[in-house]
């Protein structure tokens, strides 16, 4: 429960880049920084298990990113991550149905 608990540390003018893009390209460019950095940590990240990702995420993939040049990387790799809207609208779909699932496999008392 406590990977989601923890704040990421980068530095300030890397969170000004992103908030910039942010605010002129809009959400979909949280989504394509997250896409981002899952690409720029691919070999890393594919040969740990649960834990080790987490603790990739909130020790090793902030130090990384302190550098300039990897920050300018990452965003210059979020700039270029393209989004297909028909795509993610599938995926939607499938992740409510699967929501619909779980919710009706639940005791329904709980429920």
């Amino acid at each position: 429960k406590q990977w989601y608990q923890r704040r990421v540390r980068v530095p300030l003018g890397l969170v000004y880049r992103i908030v910039d893009m942010f605010l002129s390209e809009g959400p979909d460019t949280l989504f394509k920084v997250a896409v981002s950095l899952l690409k720029l940590s691919r070999n890393e990240l594919i040969s740990q298990d649960f834990e080790e990702m987490l603790k990739y995420f909130r020790v090793s993939l902030p130090k990384r990113f302190m550098n300039k040049k990897q920050g300018q990387k990452l965003l210059s790799t979020a700039a270029s991550v393209k989004i297909n809207p028909g795509k993610l609208a599938v995926w939607e779909a499938q992740f409510h149905q699967l929501q619909d699932e779980k919710r009706s496999l639940q005791d329904p008392v709980r429920r």
